[in-house]
């Protein structure tokens, strides 16, 4: 599945992912599989995921993050 990086708390280590079903996934740092993507984690970015149903509502696990941020400006290329 993928999403829309809706918040993320660099504090508190966890945020919402807008899915593209338009249900919002909670995760935290740990569910990234890319640890170094910490730094792209800004709002709007589009992220791939698996989904997992909890008691308390969705998850997002196995999170790539599919472009990259720097400084939280989106890379294009303009080829």
């Amino acid at each position: 599945m993928t999403g829309i990086l809706k918040s993320y708390s660099n504090e508190k280590e966890y945020g919402f992912i807008k899915g593209n079903d338009n249900n919002d996934y909670f995760f935290h740092i740990k569910s990234l599989k890319n640890r170094q993507d910490i730094s792209s984690l800004c709002t709007g970015v589009t992220l791939s995921f698996d989904q997992k149903v909890t008691p308390k509502g969705y998850s997002a696990i196995n999170i790539v993050v599919d472009n990259k941020i720097v400084g939280c400006l989106l890379l294009t290329n303009k080829d």
